[in-house]
């Protein structure tokens, strides 16, 4: 299965690869190791984007079935949970990115579409 996007979780013992998938799967490695230590299935169609926060254990995910998910990894087990789960109608999520000078916004592009959406304070 196609990689689309890959990030790096800052943790305190191992930093951790997240894995984009053209399935919606996102998958978690260790850096050191390469092994996977989780997998979620995080969209029903392909994921557009993947971005990981710069200091939090955190990533967000945008996908061709029109959700922006922001995801939480906590725990040495690697736990995965869903924190916001938004729906964008009518509008295919092509890219996303942390914003503002404390990086708890998020921004997404839009396929044909002229401005960008945004999600103020969500972290």
């Amino acid at each position: 299965m196609p990689a689309t996007s890959v990030g790096c979780l800052k943790r305190p013992n191992t930093n951790i690869f997240v894995v984009a998938f053209l399935n919606g799967t996102v998958k978690l490695f260790n850096s050191e190791t390469g092994a996977l230590v989780g997998e979620v299935g995080a969209h029903s169609r392909q994921i557009n984007g993947l971005v990981c926060h710069p200091t939090k254990s955190v990533f967000a995910t945008c996908s061709d079935d029109t959700f922006l998910n922001v995801w939480e990894v906590q725990g040495d087990e690697i736990e995965i949970d869903v924190v916001i789960s938004s729906r964008v109608a009518d509008f295919i999520l092509t890219g996303v990115c942390f914003a503002d000078p404390n990086h708890s916004s998020l921004i997404c592009t839009v396929y044909d579409y002229k401005q960008m959406i945004v999600w103020n304070n969500i972290l």
